[in-house]
């Protein structure tokens, strides 16, 4: 909180004259203090591979999340500490955004949301983000930011905060007892079509179905738990979730991707009541079943259970058309799809991504830190764009990728070329790439 906000701190060191933290999802940097801390939230004297210089650009892409249509003909994409707005989808390598949404300028990010204090204006680097011809939502933190008009210049205050009293609030209730209809605790995916928005509240391992305006909703229905005021830890079943981080809605469906539980969950129409059972299940054979890739054995020893046609490993993202259903299949490291009335268990129609329905190492077989045009590493996000391509947002890679007709790789955004995988755009001071450990 106050100067020095961090999240999920690292290391800490102390030479007699500058304290050192390291802070990774909030900054991914070294924070230098001026001497040892006398107070609570001390003042940052030197920030070291995050915020601060001129190490963010609008060409470039910290992770990539969700990835979105944009008004009409555009393109957003979550963007770690803010979103990238494209207002026309690009057609060429290394096309650089018109405007970001949730920091004050191409040259800086936000801390955890932070710029002077969690505001309406300001997003933090978690969640995911959801926008259409109308309005735009970003998972946020503890919230969800709506803009009831799509922005379009950056740093536009949000019309409202869902699951905070105020803008400048940004609580969890991640001790389950202040659970309720209007709370939130990491919420990872929104998705909206009429007067429905559906949000994926991810550690409250629930998705609400919120009908009306937003702020003034007319009805909220929970599903993945009982009621809104519950909080139950349950193996899978028909009518539970674990972590959801994926949600779609047209206005008639609803797909979850419940990725504790490895698979996607389909309502053939939206619930109205609380605890609804799902209509259909993808990635599992059944509704009591959750493990990862159905538990299959590990016969080419890569340390992951091998996949198949219909497996899962921890799905992130989802989104539907009348004729297909795409998944973003994470550890697998591909993009699955499968047919729109597909049965439950039901094998996919096509891979992207892999050779085919067996591997699942990343890029294609190459492995980490080797990307290519037709390969993918953990993969979270995928949306079909107006003219029907599908835009995929490739996390491990730091880049989208745009899949043109026969799923073929046209355009990549956010790295100079299909092959690189140049470090996050505000590390460029650390050669190393990402300061803290990754498994």
């Amino acid at each position: 909180g106050g100067d020095l906000p961090m999240y999920q701190a690292q290391g800490v060191s102390f030479d007699g004259a500058f304290f050192a933290v390291t802070s990774v999802f909030a900054c991914n940097c070294v924070q230098l203090l001026d001497g040892f801390p006398q107070q609570s939230n001390p003042a940052t004297a030197i920030t070291l591979g995050g915020p601060g210089g001129n190490r963010v650009s609008l060409g470039d892409f910290n992770r990539p999340g969700e990835v979105s249509v944009y008004g009409t003909g555009g393109l957003a994409v979550h963007n770690g500490a803010h979103v990238s707005v494209f207002r026309n989808v690009p057609t060429v390598d290394t096309t650089t955004a018109d405007f970001s949404i949730g920091k004050p300028d191409a040259a800086h990010a936000t801390i955890l949301g932070r710029v002077t204090g969690s505001s309406f204006s300001t997003v933090s680097t978690l969640g995911s983000m959801y926008a259409d011809d109308q309005r735009l939502l970003v998972a946020d933190g503890y919230r969800v930011l709506a803009w009831r008009t799509l922005p379009d210049t950056g740093f536009v205050e949000a019309d409202v905060a869902i699951g905070q009293p105020s803008s400048a609030t940004s609580d969890a209730n991640i001790d389950y007892s202040g659970i309720a209809q209007d709370s939130l605790a990491y919420p990872a995916a929104v998705s909206a079509a009429g007067n429905v928005t559906a949000i994926a509240d991810r550690a409250n391992n629930r998705v609400l179905l919120v009908r009306g305006a937003l702020g003034a909703p007319d009805s909220v229905t929970v599903l993945g738990q009982p009621a809104p005021s519950e909080f139950l830890l349950a193996g899978p079943s028909a009518n539970t979730m674990d972590t959801p981080a994926g949600v779609f809605t047209d206005g008639t469906r609803l797909l979850v991707a419940d990725s504790g539980n490895h698979r996607v969950l389909i309502w053939d129409t939206l619930p109205t009541t609380n605890g609804a059972d799902a209509d259909r299940v993808l990635g599992q054979l059944d509704f009591d079943s959750g493990r990862q890739n159905r538990g299959a054995n590990d016969a080419d020893l890569d340390g992951d259970l091998d996949a198949s046609a219909g497996s899962l490993h921890w799905p992130s993202g989802v989104w539907a058309n009348a004729r297909e259903i795409f998944v973003a299949d994470t550890y697998n490291h591909r993009l699955l799809v499968f047919d729109a009335s597909a049965a439950d268990g039901a094998d996919a129609t096509r891979v992207i991504g892999q050779p085919d329905p067996v591997a699942n190492t990343p890029n294609r077989g190459d492995g980490w830190f080797a990307p290519r045009a037709d390969g993918l590493a953990r993969p979270t996000a995928v949306s079909q764009l107006d003219d029907g391509r599908l835009a995929v947002a490739d996390t491990e890679n730091n880049r989208v990728v745009v899949f043109g007709a026969g799923d073929t790789p046209e355009v990549v955004l956010g790295q100079p070329d299909f092959a690189s995988n140049v470090a996050p755009n505000w590390l460029a001071g650390f050669n190393s790439g990402w300061p803290y450990a990754e498994s």
